[in-house]
């Protein structure tokens, strides 16, 4: 009869520990949740020297993407697959949330086995009363706790405050430097690469000394030119003036002559600008 006694005592303490036990590690899953999208909630605020691996993550991932796609056009969803890939171990953020219901769940399911073991050793209702107030004292501390931490409205609260750093903030900054996407991109400045700028470097004064020779060239062939017209211009009015007959009046001789000379003269002046 002792033995018996025992045997069911030990049953009824495993029970009750087993419930006791996932009822905690239920709780302790939304409270971690809550504690952790507040932190990253405030590290947003932070982000450019947030120290944070997992916004650290998300903000090369953004980076990258935007720099192979010319842009991101759904932020959103962006933000959506990064906090549902949040984990801790082998489980996502989704999973801890779920499971912290199901180990409520399964912590009234073994409080019940634990009442109904207590009737077959033939407890009366005064003696169940201890069970029943645990069993809703646990389900109470559960739903209010998830109240006060709310882990849903803390999740969304994140997913805004990174959609609005990301839309507002990154995104014109990389929009704005071409050379930021370069260097996402794994591409190397030409000012960046010591043998490009030695070749353009080289390119250029090529350039520059046949621009200057052809200029040199350019001024000595027109100055050579006008002179040229300039004493052709002489010649010509020299001999016209040895053709006149002698049988022209001095007062035609003259004009000619005048004629001549301010022709030479403009010449003169237009060559030497």
């Amino acid at each position: 009869m002792l033995e018996s006694e025992m045997a069911f005592a030990t049953v009824d303490y495993i029970l009750l520990w087993v419930a006791a036990g996932l009822a905690v590690l239920g709780t302790s899953f939304r409270v971690y949740l809550g504690m952790k999208y507040s932190r990253l909630i405030d590290e947003v605020d932070q982000m450019t020297t947030t120290k944070n691996r997992e916004l650290k993550r998300c903000k090369v991932k953004y980076e990258k993407c935007y720099a192979m796609n010319q842009g991101v056009a759904n932020v959103g969803a962006f933000v959506d697959r990064f906090l549902s890939k949040l984990s801790l171990g082998p489980f996502t953020y989704l999973a801890l949330y779920q499971m912290g219901a199901q180990l409520i769940l399964l912590s009234v399911i073994f409080m019940a086995l634990l009442i109904c073991h207590r009737i077959l050793a033939g407890d009366s209702l005064l003696r169940l009363l201890p069970y029943y107030a645990g069993c809703f004292a646990g389900l109470y501390v559960f739903l209010a706790i998830s109240v006060v931490v709310n882990v849903q409205e803390k999740r969304t609260v994140l997913k805004i405050s990174l959609v609005d750093y990301l839309e507002n903030h990154l995104t014109p900054r990389l929009s704005s430097v071409p050379s930021n996407l370069a260097k996402i991109r794994g591409e190397v400045p030409a000012a960046v690469n010591p043998r490009a700028g030695m070749e353009t470097k080289v390119m250029a004064e090529r350039v520059a000394g046949a621009t200057r020779a052809s200029g040199t060239k350019g001024i000595g062939n027109a100055e050579k030119t006008g002179a040229n017209t300039m004493a052709g211009a002489k010649a010509q009015g020299e001999k016209e003036l040895q053709v006149l007959p002698t049988s022209q009046t001095g007062s035609q001789s003259t004009e000619q002559t005048k004629q001549y000379q301010e022709l030479s003269k403009l010449l003169e002046e237009f060559f030497a600008v």
